[in-house]
C-alpha cells in the first residue's frame, strides 16, 4: 500500500465495523449465526478498512497529540470533489483513535504501561470492545496475536485454564444505540456458551446490556465512592482463580 496512505505510517489501520460492511439495517439482522461469524479467525473474515475520503478529517489531533494524516491530490483541491472517485482525498479516520490492542500481559509492568496507551476517543461502543476481546480468548485467533506466544489463545475447556473477560465502561452508547446494544449483548450471550465468564464493571452508569452481558453475579455498578472497593472484589475473584502459564 502507498506509504502516503493514512494510518500507514504509525502502523494502524482500522477496519469497517461488521454490520455496517455487511449493511445491516436493523437489530433483528443481528442473527446468532451472524454473532458467531464474528469469531472467526483473519483469514475468514472479510475485512474492509475504513477510509475517509471527505476533506479534511474533523479534528486535527488525537487525544495523545498525534496528529491526523490527510492526503490531498493536487488535481483535485480547490474546491474538492468527493465524487470524484479516481482523485479522492484519504485521511485518518478520527473515530478511529491510536489505542491499540495490547495481547497477552504477563505482570503489573506491563498492565500499567498498556494503561498508559489508551486514550479516550469520539463515542462509546462497547459492542466493538466485547468483539475483539473474544478474539484475544478465542482459539481461532491462536498465533495472530503474539509470534512468541503462538500457542495462545488456548482452546476451549482446556484443564486449569479459564478464560475470563472484564468489561469496564463509564457510559452507554449513544450512536446506533439499538444495533450496538444488540450485538454487545448477543456477543456475550455466545462467549458465555463457550465457557468464557464476564465480569461487568459500570462505573457511574446503570447499563441493561452489561447487566445482560454479566456471568451471574458479576455485574458491579460503581462510582467515585465505591470503585476501589468494586476493583478490590473483582480482584479477589480473580486470585481465586488457579491460572497456568
Amino acid at each position: 500500500m502507498d506509504d502516503r496512505l493514512p494510518d500507514r505510517w504509525r502502523g494502524a489501520t482500522c477496519t469497517q465495523l461488521p454490520e455496517v460492511q455487511e449493511g445491516l439495517a436493523n437489530p433483528s439482522a443481528m442473527t446468532p449465526a451472524w454473532i458467531r461469524k464474528l469469531e472467526n479467525g483473519p483469514a475468514q473474515q472479510n475485512l474492509k478498512l475504513v477510509l475517509n475520503t471527505l476533506a479534511p478529517p474533523s479534528i486535527e489531533e488525537y487525544q495523545d497529540g498525534t496528529p491526523l494524516v490527510y492526503f490531498l491530490p493536487k488535481e483535485n483541491s480547490k474546491p474538492y470533489r468527493p465524487n470524484w472517485k479516481h482523485l479522492l482525498a484519504l485521511s485518518d479516520n478520527p473515530d478511529c483513535g491510536v489505542s491499540k490492542v495490547i495481547p497477552f500481559m504477563s505482570n503489573h509492568k506491563e498492565l500499567v504501561k498498556g494503561l498508559k496507551t489508551l486514550y479516550p476517543e469520539m463515542n462509546t461502543n462497547n459492542a466493538e470492545g466485547v468483539m475483539w476481546a473474544w478474539r484475544l480468548l478465542s482459539p481461532k485467533w491462536r498465533g495472530k496475536w503474539d509470534k512468541k506466544k503462538g500457542e495462545l489463545p488456548r482452546d476451549y475447556g482446556e484443564p486449569n485454564n479459564k478464560k475470563i473477560m472484564i468489561v469496564f465502561t463509564d457510559g452507554d452508547h449513544l450512536i446506533d444505540e439499538a444495533m450496538r446494544d444488540r450485538k454487545q449483548v448477543s456477543l456475550c450471550r455466545e462467549m458465555k456458551k463457550k465457557g468464557i465468564e464476564i465480569i461487568a464493571i459500570d462505573f457511574n452508569n446503570r447499563s441493561q446490556s452489561m447487566q445482560s452481558c454479566a456471568s451471574p453475579g458479576q455485574y458491579y455498578p460503581a462510582n467515585n465512592r465505591t470503585i476501589r472497593t468494586v476493583l478490590q472484589q473483582v480482584a479477589t475473584t480473580l486470585n481465586k482463580i488457579e491460572l497456568v502459564e
